[in-house]
């Protein structure tokens, strides 16, 4: 029992293991998963190894990387223009996208969309985002999705517009060397209403002769309308008895789009199963649609950085976690602090009644 007041060194000693407890509290975060980060992983590094082979692929065939505008030395960034040029391209855009984690995107969307092993996806790739469309391949092969994939082969600027190595030479090369276990079924010319408008004779020639090399099926259309319906048509003559779970549009292609700005992401269809395109037509079906042509809103809504140099590492960032305080730490350190309070108080108070009663 104490005679005098409480001594200063004990108050002095409390604050100092108070503020001890904050820092702590404050310094150790424990770091929490997010929901499918295994897949995330996965896919991210397939996506990785397929740039990879890519690039090794773009050098083996003479073709040159320019440092300037692909400061990372990706290969995935093609020309300013070209023959098969159909408009104009962003190439911070084109940039962002040659990030591998792009991949745990297209994965968290895929499983917003309660996308399942073993189910049928169509997709619609245009030659204006090479690295988006593998990263997209690369969450559908981790995820044993089975896509049903046509191509516009013709592409905005800095995309997979070299007149000798287009979106479907890429896509055949890590198929035949078994990176990919899939790969386009069809494609088509591309550019306005996807039957080669705005494309010079000699772009429109190097675009069928891409498809011919690549020994797929060309769609021939003769306005926009006709080419939506004979893509429609092949969906699901190919998906037979089979349900499609989900169409996925990348990029700006004519068919998809129909000339409507569509929103980025999961597309409701109250609001858009009038749309004209590929995409209301098959929200009309009851099929979730993913569309993904602003690669703005895409970094925005998932805090990915735009055209970084150098590329970020795989399973860094908010998509694979986050770093959150303790719950445990902290409730220990409150229960501690608290008896230390208590004791004290207490031996305070007696001290009080002690002293009212000799009084």
């Amino acid at each position: 029992m104490r005679s005098g007041k409480l001594p200063n060194y004990i108050l002095i000693s409390v604050t100092i293991i108070s503020l001890i407890f904050i820092f702590l509290t404050l310094y150790y975060k424990t770091k929490h998963y997010a929901p499918y980060y295994q897949e995330k992983i996965e896919s991210a590094r397939l996506t990785k190894a397929l740039f990879e082979k890519i690039k090794q692929e773009k050098l083996k065939k003479g073709l040159i990387i320019d440092p300037i505008n692909d400061p990372n030395q990706t290969g995935l960034i093609g020309l300013e223009h070209s023959p098969i040029t159909s408009e104009p391209g962003d190439l911070n855009a084109k940039l962002t996208t040659t990030n591998p984690n792009i991949s745990a995107v297209i994965i968290e969307l895929f499983k917003k969309c309660h996308l399942n092993d073993g189910e049928v996806v169509a997709v619609s790739f245009s030659g204006s985002f090479p690295a988006l469309n593998l990263a997209v391949l690369s969450a559908i092969q981790t995820l044993n999705l089975k896509p049903i994939i046509i191509t516009s082969v013709s592409s905005s600027m800095w995309g997979a517009n070299i007149p000798e190595f287009t979106y479907l030479d890429m896509e055949k090369f890590l198929f035949q060397n078994g990176l990919l276990k899939f790969r386009s079924v069809a494609a088509s010319l591309g550019g306005i209403d996807d039957i080669g408008r705005g494309l010079s004779p000699e772009g429109r020639k190097i675009l069928e002769t891409a498809i011919e090399r690549n020994e797929i099926m060309e769609l021939k259309s003769k306005d926009l309308e006709e080419a939506i319906e004979k893509r429609f048509r092949l969906y699901y003559e190919i998906a037979g008895e089979e349900k499609i779970s989900c169409f996925i549009n990348i990029g700006g292609g004519a068919t998809a789009l129909a000339g409507y700005e569509l929103p980025t992401g999961i597309l409701d269809p109250l609001k858009y199963s009038f749309h004209q395109g590929l995409a209301g037509r098959f929200l009309k079906n009851g099929v979730k649609v993913i569309n993904i042509n602003n690669i703005g809103t895409l970094t925005r809504r998932y805090e990915l950085p735009i055209a970084p140099i150098p590329l970020p590492e795989i399973g860094e960032g908010k998509l694979y976690y986050e770093k959150r305080y303790s719950v445990i730490l902290s409730t220990i350190f409150f229960v501690i602090l608290s008896l230390i309070i208590f004791v004290v108080l207490r031996i305070d108070i007696d001290y009080y009644i002690r002293r009212h009663k000799n009084d």
